[in-house]
């Protein structure tokens, strides 16, 4: 007999909190199937019906919160700029699965997340718009690009916001127009 879907979900993400909960406060390489499943309320056996292991578990994380962050910005893309589009989605998932997305985010494997990121992002914007394939230059260039607006991004979440969405906007425009040398020479002259 099948289980119901609305019980396999309700199990799927109990192990999910309880990997969160326990990826905050220790390492990856740390976390036990045993300890996680004892925190999830469930034993081993159920946890090996979901995942494969932790690994598959985290995998399973990233790609809900990568899926929706691409629909995100590309509903987002026909109104605003290319960067507005990244923070916005990014900042409304996060607000949405703060404690999803701080848990990637902090976890030793953030650049796997990133860069899990990019990977599906990149072709979805290569197709939007319209890059031939090969325009390596241009495909150069959106690897450079998406990995900073990721790292900047990240870095503001993690820091609490501390600058406001349109703030940061301008200064990943800024950056992409200018590059950082103003930015680096400028704290120098205030020295």
């Amino acid at each position: 007999m099948q289980k119901k879907p609305v019980q396999t979900n309700a199990t799927r993400q109990a192990f999910i909190d309880a990997f969160c909960q326990l990826a905050i406060k220790k390492s990856l390489t740390k976390i036990s199937i045993q300890e996680l499943a004892q925190r999830a309320g469930y034993n081993r056996c159920t946890f090996y019906q979901y995942f494969q292991d932790i690994n598959d578990l985290l995998v399973f994380l990233e790609e809900q919160l990568i899926r929706r962050i691409k629909e995100a910005v590309l509903k987002n893309m026909g109104c605003h700029s290319m960067e507005r589009s990244f923070i916005l989605a990014f900042s409304d998932i996060h607000q949405q699965e703060k404690r999803y997305f701080d848990t990637l985010l902090k976890l030793e494997q953030v650049n796997s997340f990133g860069d899990r990121l990019k990977k599906i992002m990149i072709p979805a914007l290569i197709e939007l718009l319209k890059i031939p394939s090969q325009e390596k230059k241009a495909v150069y260039a959106l690897e450079f690009y998406f990995g900073g607006v990721i790292s900047a991004t990240s870095r503001w979440l993690l820091d609490g916001r501390e600058l406001n969405t349109d703030e940061i906007a301008a200064l990943i425009r800024s950056l992409s127009n200018e590059g950082v040398w103003p930015y680096l020479t400028a704290s120098e002259v205030d020295k």
